[in-house]
């Protein structure tokens, strides 16, 4: 069993959303947070599959914080209500798929 510390730290990184400090963080060693991935691995070393689940995303974030560009199909919002159906979720101030 983990230490109470140990379960502290791996829930951080364990939440489907993720503080955006430990997210700055993440990304500022040059590691690719669960949410900006667009493959996974149904096994170790497998083979890569496209992410097709509904997993919170935060794409737009990652390719914005990483070059320094935004998107085209990435949209600003402060809430949900900024954002178009196609991308109706407002996830790390930019407008997500899910």
């Amino acid at each position: 069993m983990p230490s109470a510390a140990a379960s502290a730290l791996v829930t951080r990184f364990a939440a489907p959303r993720i503080d955006v400090s430990l997210l700055d963080a993440i990304i500022g060693k040059h590691l690719v947070p669960k949410c900006a991935m667009q493959v996974k691995r149904s096994s170790e070393l497998g083979p890569y599959e496209r992410r097709t689940s509904n997993d919170y995303q935060c794409d737009c974030y990652f390719e914005n914080a990483t070059t320094g560009v935004t998107p085209a199909a990435c949209k600003a919002c402060r809430t949900s209500s900024d954002c178009p159906s196609e991308r109706p979720a407002c996830n790390y101030g930019f407008c997500e798929v899910h």
